[in-house]
């Protein structure tokens, strides 16, 4: 497992740069074979997660890389913060995951979102 750190300070492992950021905002963890969890790290304005019905704040929750997260007023996907990890990361652990449907479930990504909603 690696633990990447999100915030302002130099030293975090992704740095953003808006002063919206906590120095010490999230902890992006990278569990391997395309499994991550996000945590906030007590920050002051919070760490959110993009949804169907909108914004939902997060203390920690399981993500995929196309999941769309909001830090502050910056907004970026899992794949996005992977890409500012830069090689810390290797290939093989940001696999994209697809989500195991029970047999005869209809659903569908929103074009929008990119997230998975059931079918109507």
């Amino acid at each position: 497992m690696i633990i990447l750190t999100i915030g302002r300070k130099a030293d975090c492992n992704i740095v953003l740069a808006a002063e919206s950021v906590s120095r010490k905002h999230a902890e992006l963890h990278v569990l391997g074979d395309g499994k991550f969890f996000i945590q906030d790290t007590a920050s002051s304005g919070g760490t959110f997660l993009r949804e169907e019905a909108g914004w939902r704040k997060i203390r920690r929750v399981v993500v995929d890389v196309k999941d769309v997260l909001k830090f502050g007023d910056l907004q970026m996907t899992v794949a996005e913060l992977l890409a500012k990890a830069g090689p810390q990361v290797e290939a093989q652990d940001v696999v994209e995951t697809r989500p195991k449907l029970p047999s005869g479930a209809r659903f569908e990504r929103d074009p929008e979102t990119g997230l998975i909603r059931e079918k109507r």
